[in-house]
């Protein structure tokens, strides 16, 4: 396994240990390569775990179902056990979809994981949009901000939300 890429070559295996309380010491165009699956360490000052990606969105309701939306963007960074998630989306016609949005999350919440973030909708009010989570789910329910109500049809709606996995 290659863990880290120096111009076209790499070291290859275990590294020796680096002093200091930084990586300042590494050469130029130094990059740390994660291997594409996962070796957990017991150690939880270990950072064991990198990853970029996108997934499927599925974007709903709370109560009824939504007619139409299309997904623009669903893109997440996972480091260790942080989840950061960035999703742009519009909801075309709600139909009889009632209660709040609700987006799935690309990774389970923690079961111990609840969170909120804000974030904007921008087709028609550009009023705030809020995104809850709790524990064990792998979805977000978003309403907007100023009166809990559903987001607009042909709203562009679009967040930035971390959770733990």
């Amino acid at each position: 396994m290659s863990l880290i890429k120096v111009k076209g070559s790499s070291i290859d295996g275990a590294l020796p240990a680096i002093s200091g309380a930084s990586l300042t010491n590494l050469p130029a165009a130094t990059s740390v390569a994660f291997p594409a699956t996962q070796s957990a360490s017991a150690d939880a000052n270990t950072l064991d775990d990198y990853e970029e990606g996108s997934w499927s969105a599925v974007v709903g309701a709370t109560g009824g179902s939504i007619n139409s939306y299309t997904v623009t963007q669903a893109r997440y960074t996972k480091i260790g056990r942080l989840v950061i998630v960035h999703v742009y989306f519009d909801v075309g016609n709600h139909g009889n979809a009632s209660g709040k949005v609700t987006c799935t999350l690309p990774f389970t919440t923690a079961s111990t994981s609840t969170s909120a973030s804000g974030g904007r909708e921008i087709g028609h009010t550009g009023h705030g949009i809020s995104i809850q989570a709790g524990g064990n789910v792998n979805y977000v329910t978003i309403a907007m901000t100023d009166d809990g109500s559903f987001p607009t049809n042909g709203g562009y709606n679009f967040f930035h939300y971390s959770y733990h996995v």
